[in-house]
């Protein structure tokens, strides 16, 4: 699983200077995709695909957490229900369900990045351009940091997550 990093940058000439710093940097040119803003045409950037500017990680990660509080709130009534009926097997198999679940959001939520396209969606209703940089977790510090050192008009706008793979 990749790091996504989010770039908000004021116009195309800007957004390709750092593209090519980051190609000079060893970023293959298809971890790169940008968004424009509203009015904004894409050039020579490589545009993000349909997945990626519908923020589906962003649905799917809301859609594992909600599923991961139903499941957890579930084993708890289970809990209470099988402690009531004095019933030993059911107390000990919703502790354990009650347990995996706190434990993986605890690791969700300690772990994973979260931010998301839609926290930028202000920026991409002016005439800004969002660079989405996809770089193996290793090389997260070091991209940010290029970026930030060569380039002061990028903000940045936060890491996530991604999966090559499934194209998100």
């Amino acid at each position: 699983m990749y790091r996504r990093l989010y770039f908000v940058l004021p116009d195309e000439f800007h957004a390709l200077q750092v593209m090519r710093q980051m190609e000079a940097h060893g970023v293959n040119r298809d971890r790169i995709h940008a968004i424009p803003g509203h009015g904004t045409t894409l050039g020579q950037l490589p545009p993000a695909s349909l997945r990626q500017q519908q923020d589906i990680a962003g649905r799917i990660e809301k859609i594992l957490w909600m599923t991961n509080m139903v499941i957890f709130f579930l084993a708890l009534i289970g809990l209470i229900q099988a402690l009531a009926s004095q019933s030993i097997i059911g107390s000990v198999v919703a502790i354990l369900v009650v347990g995996a679940t706190l434990g993986g959001g605890v690791l969700f939520a300690a772990r994973v990045p979260d931010t998301h396209l839609g926290e930028l969606r202000g920026a991409l209703s002016h005439d800004d351009i969002v660079l989405m940089v996809d770089v193996p977790k290793t090389r997260v510090h070091e991209i940010g940091e290029i970026v930030e050192r060569n380039h002061p008009e990028v903000t940045a706008g936060g890491v996530g997550w991604a999966v090559s793979a499934l194209g998100i």
